[in-house]
């Protein structure tokens, strides 16, 4: 199992809620269990893998020294049960603590809102096996085409990369699926509404937006309207370009260019040659939830 699998997994286990007494109840894959102390006491909640996660009750006010104390009080226990890890979730108007912490161990794992997560690797003479928190990004840009023209829908973004023509795009939202990100960035930018039909190409880039690295998407999208309204914010200008004008032209990009060519094959030979689809299907690990699973056409090939 991935480093990246054991942290969603150790997350996704997480208790909702905090109980008064220790609960212990095992599966064929997990064994959690919760202790709350009074309200002077932090929080503890043990997870998979022998994680240790460890809350800071609300509207409570701590001294550095409150603090330091029932840390170590906590960490006695850690060794006899053999946990591994530990997660210390410390609020903004608490940030006061960082340093005791840190002399103990922990160091920064991530930040989100109100809300800093330290962490500590406990298994001494062990590789550190703790991943790093989002390491990357996901941006999505749509690549909208009008057959009955052969065009396709490019902008010129503002700023320092205004000479370029592009597929309309931006980052993924938390909690929005592929397509949804490439209709949404289009509409946003251009005005034109559209459906997702498919992944044509993505890329891989390391060292982008503080040294992490990055996933990027190229959808094939069918437009449901065609009227351009750029936004004055990020948009210097959007048009609808001919495919073999973008092939033949210098201010657009390589990528670009590779898109013109696979939209180009997909009208010889049918895009099922080409696309990636999406694909609905039920999440095994959590019953009752959903999740997008994208395959090339698996009977298209066997016809």
């Amino acid at each position: 199992m991935t480093k990246t699998c054991i942290f969603k997994n150790l997350y996704a286990s997480l208790l909702p809620k905090q109980t008064k007494q220790i609960c212990q109840f095992s599966t064929a894959t997990s064994r959690r269990y919760s202790k709350k102390n009074a309200d002077t006491k932090l929080i503890e909640t043990s997870v998979r893998y022998n994680g240790v996660r460890i809350q800071m009750p609300p509207n409570k006010e701590w001294s550095n020294e409150q603090f330091e104390s029932e840390l170590l009080r906590l960490s006695e226990g850690w060794r006899e049960r053999g946990a591994r890890s530990a997660f210390l979730e410390i609020p903004i108007q608490m940030s006061h603590v960082i340093p005791v912490a840190s002399k103990y161990g922990f160091q920064y794992h991530h930040a989100r809102g109100q809300q800093a997560v330290l962490c500590k690797w406990l298994v001494e003479n062990e590789e550190n096996k703790i991943p790093n928190f989002s390491n990357h990004t996901v941006g999505v840009a749509g690549a909208c085409y009008r057959e009955d023209s052969n065009e396709l829908l490019v902008v010129r973004d503002k700023g320092k990369f205004s000479h370029w023509w592009k597929f309309p795009g931006g980052y993924s939202d938390l909690g929005e699926y592929i397509g949804e990100t490439a209709t949404r960035e289009v509409f946003e930018e251009t005005g034109v509404r559209s459906e997702f039909k498919s992944i044509l190409s993505f890329r891989q880039h390391h060292g982008v937006f503080y040294d992490q690295s990055d996933l990027y998407y190229i959808c094939r999208l069918n437009p449901l309207t065609y009227e351009l309204s750029p936004c004055p914010h990020e948009i210097e200008d959007c048009a609808w370009k001919n495919i073999n004008e973008l092939l033949n032209v210098d201010n657009t990009t390589p990528f670009v260019k590779m898109i013109c060519r696979l939209m180009q094959h997909g009208q010889e030979v049918g895009f099922n040659e080409v696309d990636i689809s999406e694909h609905d299907l039920e999440n095994w690990a959590r019953p009752g939830n959903r999740m997008k699973i994208f395959h090339r056409d698996i009977e298209s090939h066997h016809d």
